[in-house]
């Protein structure tokens, strides 16, 4: 859990700025619906499929399928301009819980990019090896 200044500094973006990082998600990291070709092929650990990228409000900004190691840089600066993302993984767009808060949202990502960090849940760092399985 974070806490200090860092967060306390997040404003709540406005409906321009949210707009603005929804588009900017695009540009960066694809066309929103994105698939990796070949799924079966794509040996990346680090590949979620099916993700959704929420904002501190929230609301989902991008999904598809991104591969989190690729994709570091821009996610760490998209939130550095923006501020935190959360990641849940083989959403397939669809957000499993329509009314979120961002503290609900936080405790049930499976990453979250903050102050320059990729924080993974302990699931997702087993997943791909980071951590040993119990």
């Amino acid at each position: 859990m974070m806490v200090g200044t860092k967060l306390m500094q997040a404003s709540l973006l406005t409906e321009e700025e949210s707009e603005g990082l929804s588009s900017t998600a695009e540009f960066m990291l694809g066309a929103k619906g994105k698939r990796f070709r070949n799924n079966r092929r794509v040996k990346k650990s680090s590949a979620r499929f099916g993700a959704s990228i929420f904002d501190e409000e929230a609301k989902q900004i991008w999904f598809g399928d991104i591969d989190i190691e690729k994709d570091a840089k821009v996610l760490t600066g998209l939130s550095e301009k923006y501020g935190p993302l959360y990641i849940l993984s083989e959403t397939n767009g669809e957000c499993p819980i329509r009314e979120m808060s961002s503290p609900l949202l936080r405790r049930i990502s499976t990453i979250v990019i903050e102050g320059g960090y990729i924080l993974y849940s302990r699931e997702f760092a087993k997943s791909i090896g980071i951590i040993d399985s119990d």
